[in-house]
């Protein structure tokens, strides 16, 4: 399959933006996370003789049967790429092609530094204020353009069907308590009566965090790993995801990510008025209420959960759903 994928790699070079002189034999490649082998998916990281960093990264599939989720992926970066504002934050060129019956997606690989690295120099938060706070504004000049220049209105009906339904399916097929899907139902209805006759939909990246957005050396931000994105869904969840999967990964007290998510967003600490701060600029950038996203906020936990479940099963799961059930029954104590 390696064989196959660099030959035509030299046979395509142009339109992946490699150098004119690559031949086969100067391509190395390096497995790059994926799942085991007999799981279906690999991902590589394609170098040259010639260079320290990757050309590309490519994810390929082992079984023959077309895969949906590749194939998503491929057309939501292909749809958003066609914003200009968007395009120059994506892993571009990309190409979807099919080799001896596999699925192959090659992208150009990002270069310069993934933002959570940023934070690996020490474990102090004293000393990472500055760097934070930077980060969470970068965060920003992404996710506001995404959820204002590639809006979709969509009627309140497919509203229901498309975008809230699916939540509370998910839930009850989790196994929820009759009172607990009683409350989502609710805050799905404040939700609609928020937003009103006219619904907007934005695209979600999904798993919007700092391992996936790259610094380049131009200083620009470039977005990776669309693999759970969705085409229609609800402003808000990608900032908030961004802000709880760095918040979860700071090495900070207390030592359980989880208490700390939750202090965090339902506390006064510094980062809680940071979470305040940014949420406020965002509302600001979109001119979208602070009263949608404090309706909003329970569901990005409810979607991280459903996205685990999918790939690592309930045990994993639970951690974010008591995060969304702890935050419906406590939205009056948010920090924004």
């Amino acid at each position: 399959m390696i064989h196959q994928i660099a030959d035509y790699l030299n046979e395509n070079r142009a339109s992946l933006g490699l150098p004119p002189g690559l031949q086969s034999a100067d391509l190395s490649f390096f497995k790059a996370g994926g799942n085991p082998w007999e799981k279906g998916r690999i991902n590589f990281l394609v170098f040259s003789k010639q260079d320290a960093e990757p050309l590309l990264f490519i994810k390929s599939m082992r079984g023959k049967d077309p895969d949906e989720s590749l194939r998503r992926e491929y057309h939501m970066i292909q749809k958003l790429a066609a914003c200009p504002e968007l395009q120059i934050h994506l892993p571009l060129p990309v190409q979807m092609i099919t080799l001896a019956g596999h699925d192959v997606m090659l992208q150009k690989a990002c270069h310069g530094e993934r933002m959570l690295a940023s934070l690996t120099q020490s474990p102090f938060l004293l000393f990472q204020q500055n760097r934070i706070r930077e980060n969470f504004s970068r965060s920003l000049e992404f996710v506001t353009k995404l959820n204002t220049v590639a809006q979709t209105r969509i009627t309140p009906d497919e509203f229901d069907h498309a975008v809230l339904n699916p939540f509370l399916d998910f839930y009850e097929d989790y196994g929820c308590s009759g009172s607990d899907k009683v409350m989502l139902s609710e805050l799905l209805e404040k939700i609609c009566r928020i937003i009103g006759n006219n619904p907007v939909c934005t695209p979600l990246h999904g798993d919007y965090s700092a391992t996936n957005i790259f610094i380049d050396s131009g200083n620009q931000i470039k977005i990776i790993d669309w693999e759970t994105a969705a085409e229609n869904s609800l402003p808000f969840l990608d900032l908030f995801y961004f802000m709880s999967k760095y918040v979860h990964n700071l090495k900070i007290r207390p030592r359980n990510r989880w208490q700390r998510v939750q202090e965090t967003y339902f506390g006064k600490s510094w980062l809680s008025h940071l979470i305040r701060e940014t949420v406020h600029q965002y509302c600001e950038k979109t001119g979208l209420s602070r009263e949608l996203g404090q309706a909003i906020f329970p569901l990005h936990f409810l979607n991280k959960a459903r996205i685990k479940y999918s790939m690592r099963g309930k045990e994993q799961t639970q951690p974010w759903i008591n995060l969304f059930e702890y935050s419906m029954k406590n939205l009056d104590a948010l920090c924004f």
